[in-house]
């Protein structure tokens, strides 16, 4: 079974959705930004409707679990092997079994998705002005480095409109994250934040 990213197969719907998830007072997940990359099967003549979530700790820049789901509840005589569960050929970790639950707690709350394309549940990602100052963002920069790529002049609606929505989804983060109100403060794209705005001009 050969699996592509959602962002190969359909690269323009890419550029506009991440599906992330932060956990809030969840004692066996750390509260931070968990990213949810999705793959599907591209064999020509497998009808097997299953995707894999590969999901990576934003903060720890690591991979973290792995979770293979079906469409529909598999039928006999597969019906043991579950409609969602960790993939055993796939990267887990120690919070592989939380996500797991997570993930399927967040699932039953979302509407039926068919396949590849379909957008439920999923976030907007770095686009615009968000786009722009991640790309600046390569290398460490003030905020008043993060905002001339944008044209804007206004700190404020800057920081609620595009600076916090990605360190909140864990695409751009602090070089000095204890003092967060440092003067010598800077800011940089994370790992993820890297690989997405890479995928994007592929």
């Amino acid at each position: 079974m050969t699996m592509m990213p959602f962002h190969v197969l359909f690269p323009e719907e890419a550029r506009t959705e991440c599906r992330t998830v932060t956990p809030i007072n969840q004692a066996a997940l750390p509260n931070r930004t968990f990213l949810f990359m999705e793959l599907y099967c591209v064999e020509p003549r497998c009808d097997c409707r299953r995707v894999i979530f590969h999901v990576f700790d934003a903060e720890a820049r690591r991979h973290v679990a792995s979770i293979n789901h079906a469409f529909e509840p598999p039928e006999p005589p597969f019906e043991d092997e579950g409609q969602t569960f960790l993939d055993p050929i796939n990267p887990q970790s120690e919070l592989s079994d939380a996500l797991l639950g997570l993930f399927e707690d967040r699932d039953r709350h979302l509407p039926r998705g068919g396949g590849p394309g379909d957008s439920h549940g999923t976030n907007p990602g770095p686009r615009g002005d968000q786009a722009q100052v991640l790309e600046s963002a390569s290398v460490s920069r003030s905020i008043q480095g993060l905002m001339a790529p944008s044209g804007r002049t206004k700190r404020t609606k800057f920081r609620d409109q595009v600076h916090r929505p990605l360190i909140d989804t864990g695409l751009l983060e602090l070089t000095i994250p204890d003092k967060p109100t440092s003067p010598q403060q800077r800011y940089r794209a994370t790992a993820i934040g890297q690989e997405l705005l890479k995928q994007n001009d592929e």
